[in-house]
């Protein structure tokens, strides 16, 4: 993994908490039940291991500290900032041709994590993560094309045909395939990459999709030509990449029924 945005927010590891957390933790145990149920040199694999709804439990008391309407406690927003690194990590990637984009994702990172709406919002890292990403995008000057959700919009249809999923209601098939991978997290089908993951893969093919075949595997997001490019920003290969696709279709497949049972009793 790429270690820059850690760097810009002045953390050390990806992979260790930053000591200042280390230090404070017992105490916010002591004060936040939601934290007791991990320490410090585990948090890193337990927020892995963990269903979304779990983890954002905890994400939530540490959004709430945070924030400049709760505590403004900048040791906390450095925890959250931290937390979110796999997904600023990504972000980070998928523009990784732009001059100082670590820098720019660092900075949008501590914006958000300062500035979440701990009351009114769940899906702390989903939601922080798609706000680092959009606002990102407006910065580079991205806001003259269409509007994101529009771009994915006009690919999302090619995975929701592959997976045969027929819309509830009448929303759009950007937000009916983000519904669905976002209630697949939350019920452990697919993991929070391997959301961003498909998301990224439909977005480069509408970005390339005159050379992407909507025949091809997948309606194409599997081809060469794709897998390469998200390859290239990941710092792996296209057959990783394919692999990993692959497995998550796999996976939301065999678990479809269930998941689409589960957004009805919802709706």
């Amino acid at each position: 993994m790429s270690e820059g945005v850690a760097r810009e927010l002045g953390i050390a590891s990806t992979t260790a908490v930053p000591e200042s957390v280390a230090a404070v933790w017992p105490h916010w145990q002591e004060l936040h039940p939601e934290l007791r149920v991990v320490d410090p040199p585990n948090l890193r694999g337990w927020l892995r291991r963990v269903p979304a709804e779990e983890s954002d439990l905890l994400l939530r008391v540490l959004a709430r500290r945070a924030s400049e309407a709760g505590d403004s406690d900048k040791v906390a927003a450095l925890a959250l900032a931290w937390c979110l690194l796999p997904g600023a990590q990504l972000v980070a990637r998928r523009y990784y041709h732009v001059e100082n984009i670590d820098n720019i994702v660092a900075v949008e990172v501590w914006f958000q994590v300062c500035e979440f709406p701990w009351l009114t919002k769940a899906k702390v890292a989903a939601n922080i993560v798609g706000e680092v990403r959009y606002q990102v995008l407006r910065q580079l000057g991205v806001s003259n094309r269409p509007d994101p959700s529009e771009r994915l919009n006009a690919s999302a249809v090619r995975l929701a045909d592959t997976l045969r999923w027929q819309a509830l209601t009448e929303p759009t098939p950007a937000q009916e395939l983000r519904d669905l991978l976002d209630h697949a997290v939350d019920h452990q089908v697919i993991t929070f990459v391997d959301r961003a993951l498909l998301l990224d893969a439909v977005e480069t093919a509408w970005e390339f999709e005159s050379s992407v075949s909507i025949s091809g595997v997948l309606g194409g997001i599997c081809s060469e030509d794709l897998t390469s490019r998200i390859a290239a920003r990941m710092g792996c290969t296209s057959r990783t990449v394919r692999r990993r696709i692959l497995a998550a279709v796999k996976a939301l497949r065999a678990s479809l029924p269930a998941l689409l049972e589960e957004i009805r009793e919802v709706a």
